[in-house]
């Protein structure tokens, strides 16, 4: 028996506080569920998703990048990890493969904490930028919403419109990045430091035990090196 659904179209918001302009883009895109929809259960969100995913790719596409959900029944990681598996069609790159440089707490099968390390705002950056494996979407779900003027929000910018800025702003500086490209370093110690940011150590970033081990992976991949203390 199939479950009754609201339409795609009575989810929409168009005047939700985080929205934006960009000409004549809105960004995010937001759904939430009207309160008489009797969206209850994580069946109902994932037969959401599986009924819509033709219009929740369309309006990805359309709105940025981001498509926000809000008032869906999601209460637990467990949750959550229905509802990222009701996308058909990606596959996990999990942290374990990752080259992250969070330390993160894994909470389900493709569920992780962002980051163990210090608390703070974080500057924008594309995911996993620095390394040869990067995933091509990312899901965040917030179970804990911050205390009115605590922020906590997840800030979200168009790649494209800060090329742009940067394009007009900085010619011979994005001429510099194309011609030479860009050098990552990186200061790795030998066991996870939770009192950083980017505190995952050698070991479980290059996904290895010995420092022989390591330098293998990083020669295969173009990495240079010097060890320090550790």
């Amino acid at each position: 028996m199939g479950l009754n659904l609201p339409s795609f179209e009575s989810c929409i918001v168009t005047n939700a506080p985080e929205q934006r302009l960009f000409g004549d883009v809105q960004v995010p895109c937001v759904l939430s569920p009207p309160a008489t929809s009797g969206m209850t259960t994580t069946e109902h969100v994932s037969q959401f998703v599986k009924e819509y995913r033709s219009k929740i790719d369309q309006a990805l596409e359309e709105h940025g990048g981001a498509v926000l959900f809000r008032g869906f029944p999601l209460g637990s990681p467990e949750d959550f990890n229905t509802f990222v598996q009701a996308f058909d069609g990606w596959k996990d790159l999990s942290y374990d493969r990752s080259m992250s440089f969070a330390v993160r707490k894994r909470l389900t099968d493709r569920i992780c904490t962002t980051n163990e390390g210090k608390s703070g705002g974080l500057v924008f950056h594309h995911e996993q930028a620095q390394t040869p494996l990067w995933p091509s979407h990312v899901f965040f779900c917030c179970l804990l919403p911050a205390l009115p003027g605590d922020g906590g929000g997840t800030g979200l910018v168009s790649s494209a419109l800060v090329y742009e800025k940067l394009l007009e702003k900085h010619p011979e500086f994005c001429q510099k990045c194309e011609t030479h490209g860009v050098r990552y370093t990186v200061y790795a110690g030998p066991e996870q430091d939770t009192s950083k940011g980017a505190g995952r150590s050698w070991r479980s970033f290059f996904h290895v035990n010995t420092k022989e081990e390591c330098e293998r992976k990083m020669e295969a991949g173009g990495w240079t090196w010097a060890w320090g203390v550790g």
